[in-house]
């Protein structure tokens, strides 16, 4: 276990952060998001030995049918992923979907791709040791981040819970808000807060009559609470446009565009000087990562798996003041406890600041998690840098395409999800859309094709995407026919 003088040390250093921001999206492995950071600045990376990620075609690859599937940058059952020492991506990933193109799990983003995410990685603090809390799908690792358990590694449908989750541990002096899109996941998590509660959720960025809050008018009036769980734009209800959680097919710059926003709230707030956000996605989603989650990990961590082992590595980020530029967590302390993180962390951090480690009515392995206090140096507050100039062009120049390409072919988007008939349960007529959808987004990338190069990476994991969708889409509607008014999130 963590020594006792090293685990009070990185407490009293937490104690420095009164707002604590969770930002979770959707689907992507670590290798898959920032893998390239340690790749030869030759071959596009950033060249970093003090994170373990991406080094070569001729290391990270993956054979499938007497073919060698290697690594390129871009232009699920997680047991066949994970198998043979994670060489079953490809493998899977044809299982599943055997009329798209087998190299889609092994491309990887580079720095012009994520942007925003290589600022952070200059300025702020990489976890590289931060796996998904389940080897499974996208709910049962939220509920693990909500709750501390999934009992399940599947989905539900509608995914609508009764779990007791961590805000009812904050004592009542401590704020707490949840800040989304469509209805928020603690919503459709705990059926404590599946109607009312309206000062315990706000709108991201979509005021309403009846909410007239959101996370940048609260941001701006410094007026943020203690507790800050940012959902993303899972998926307009209309179909993916605004969608900006990265969910694939979903476009990565939409939520690079998303996160730096989030961010410029914060840097331009008093509040700052005490903050700390934290970006993580929910799990891996079928993307490839090199990082085997049953081996050479510390017992302290493994053996509080809920399934045996957990899940592949995902993307984790620390941004605040308190943490030094550059740093890299994980595998540059030689996989130290203290620095090997899953979703338990994000609940301990939070109830270890703010309700002085009171984790009744939690899973053990919450209390036995590390958390992000070991991460922050105790020092004064750093200045928040300024977003460089090339990576805001970046984010504004794909804004300017993004739009010239709606206002040019305005029928190549996704209709609505009531149209396709998908929030009917996950029976036969579930089944029967999910099959429509695959073949709509088969004939979207057709209509695409002639008018976008990036048509070919859009489309992975096409048919995932109504799970969520879908999932969401219906869960909103119980909870609106519950008696949650419209314009409340």
């Amino acid at each position: 276990m963590l020594g006792v003088e090293s685990s009070a040390d990185a407490q009293r250093r937490l104690c420095q952060i009164d707002h604590i921001v969770v930002l979770m999206m959707e689907n992507r492995s670590f290798d898959h998001m920032l893998g390239y950071l340690s790749l030869p600045v030759g071959s596009g990376g950033r060249g970093r030995d003090d994170i373990d990620g991406l080094t070569s075609s001729t290391c990270n690859f993956n054979l499938f049918d007497g073919q060698r599937y290697e690594i390129k940058p871009m232009g699920e059952a997680v047991g066949q992923q994970m198998a043979h020492r994670m060489s079953g991506f490809v493998a899977n990933y044809m299982t599943t979907r055997p009329y798209q193109d087998p190299d889609d799990v092994m491309r990887y983003q580079n720095a012009d791709n994520v942007p925003v995410y290589d600022f952070f990685s200059k300025q702020f603090a990489v976890c590289d040791r931060w796996f998904c809390s389940v080897p499974g799908s996208t709910w049962p690792n939220r509920l693990t981040a909500l709750t501390g358990e999934a009992r399940s590694t599947d989905n539900k449908f509608p995914p609508l819970y009764s779990r007791r989750s961590f805000v009812r541990s904050l004592p009542k002096e401590v704020s707490w808000r949840w800040y989304s899109s469509d209805p928020g996941s603690l919503r459709l998590v705990d059926d404590k807060y599946r109607i009312g509660h309206e000062n315990h959720f706000a709108y991201v960025e979509k005021p309403s009559l009846v909410q007239p809050r959101t996370f940048f008018t609260d941001a701006m009036k410094e007026d943020l609470p203690n507790v800050a769980w940012v959902d993303p734009n899972f998926v307009d209800l209309g179909g993916l446009q605004g969608a900006n959680d990265d969910h694939p097919p979903t476009d990565v710059m939409a939520g690079q565009s998303f996160v730096m926003k989030i961010y410029q709230a914060l840097k331009d707030s008093a509040l700052w000087e005490k903050s700390m956000l934290v970006i993580v996605y929910d799990e891996h989603g079928g993307f490839y990562d090199h990082v085997d989650p049953t081996l050479d990990l510390p017992t302290e961590f493994t053996d509080r798996a809920e399934f045996g082992h957990v899940g592949p590595r995902v993307p984790a980020i620390v941004v605040s003041p308190f943490v030094e530029a550059g740093a890299a967590f994980g595998s540059a302390q030689n996989n130290d406890p203290r620095f090997v993180f899953d979703h338990n962390a994000l609940i301990k951090t939070i109830l270890l600041r703010f309700a002085d480690g009171n984790y009744d009515g939690l899973p053990e392995r919450v209390e036995s998690s590390s958390h992000l206090g070991h991460l922050l140096t105790g020092g004064p507050a750093r200045v928040a840098p300024e977003i460089e100039n090339d990576e805001l062009r970046k984010v504004t120049d794909w804004w300017a395409r993004h739009i010239a390409f709606q206002l040019k072919h305005p029928s190549a988007t996704v209709p609505a999800l009531q149209e396709l008939g998908i929030v009917q349960g996950p029976a036969g007529p579930q089944a029967a859309a999910q099959g429509l959808w695959s073949l709509l987004g088969s004939a979207l990338d057709w209509i695409k094709g002639p008018f976008s190069s990036e048509a070919a990476p859009a489309r992975a994991v096409l048919t995932e995407a109504s799970e969520l969708q879908a999932g969401v889409a219906a869960a909103a509607r119980y909870i609106r026919n519950q008696g949650l008014p419209p314009g409340q999130p």
